[in-house]
């Protein structure tokens, strides 16, 4: 271990090996984003309160926190396939939609606490208002329905042949 010597000292003043854990994990993931990165210039309790005043969320983390909690499934050049798993999610990922899972009221949740889980398709190249920008996938058991942003049903073989690859793959 690179600081062991650190490690050592620091539970000799008295510091629980549980407690210091955790902050020498933050120190090895963040020491980039203090102005001292010598490690044996802090004490383990020092160090822990710093690490609280730091601000360690990635930009990427930062951006995608108010999207709501989603998982993307499979993404290319083209389209991007996510689990949408709460309605903050929806409504961000389904902006543009007419679709009620995505709009006001609880229909997300409803249609959720039925069994119902969602996939949201989005073809990277259309503008947010075309039909066929973004289509929801409902799945229930073993039956699916898909909706374009327009809500309207559409059938599965009616999908552009690359958008039916591109599910083919992701769905695997």
């Amino acid at each position: 271990m690179k600081y062991k010597k650190w490690l050592k000292r620091e539970v000799d003043k008295g510091h629980s090996i549980s407690d210091i854990e955790p902050t020498l994990e933050l120190f090895c993931k963040y020491s980039h984003k203090l102005k001292n990165k010598d490690i044996y210039t802090w004490d383990a309790k020092e160090l822990e309160e710093h690490f609280k005043t730091l601000d360690l969320e990635s930009s990427n983390e930062k951006r995608l926190k108010g999207r709501g909690k989603f998982l993307i499934i499979s993404k290319n050049k083209d389209y991007s396939l996510l689990r949408v798993d709460d309605v903050n999610a929806s409504k961000f990922w389904g902006t543009g939609t007419k679709w009620c899972i995505s709009g006001k009221g609880d229909y997300f949740n409803s249609y959720r606490d039925n069994g119902a889980v969602f996939y949201f398709l989005i073809d990277r190249k259309k503008k947010n208002k075309d039909a066929n920008s973004k289509f929801a996938i409902s799945i229930v058991g073993t039956q699916y329905e898909i909706y374009n942003a327009s809500d309207t049903l559409i059938v599965y073989n009616s999908l552009p042949v690359d958008i039916r690859k591109f599910l083919g793959k992701a769905f695997k």
